[in-house]
């Protein structure tokens, strides 16, 4: 992108340019509200297009344990993938 290079030159003398990278943010100007945005978030996790870790970083949160997962959180409790032997067809305690 020619304004990146632009920047770049204008920030940075021959020696820093190296060490820095130039990124615009350009989600501040397409970015819908909160609330448009929570139902999108959740719509994508709920069909498995992205895994909860990346709707947080949409948001701008950290990564939890776990959420790297591919779940409905809407028919799906706890672990998606629980440990063999700790799931509902287990019958026989051992």
């Amino acid at each position: 992108m020619a304004s990146k290079a632009h920047c770049a030159r204008a920030l940075f003398n021959d020696n820093e340019g190296g060490n820095h990278v130039i990124r615009f943010d350009r989600d501040d100007l397409t970015r819908a509200d909160l609330s448009t945005r929570a139902t999108v978030i959740n719509s994508l996790i709920a069909s498995r297009t992205i895994n909860p870790n990346e709707g947080r970083s949409w948001l701008g949160l950290p990564p939890r344990e776990g959420g790297d997962e591919f779940f409905n959180p809407n028919i799906q409790t706890g672990n998606a993938n629980p440990p063999p032997g700790k799931g509902d067809d287990d019958k026989t305690g051992r």
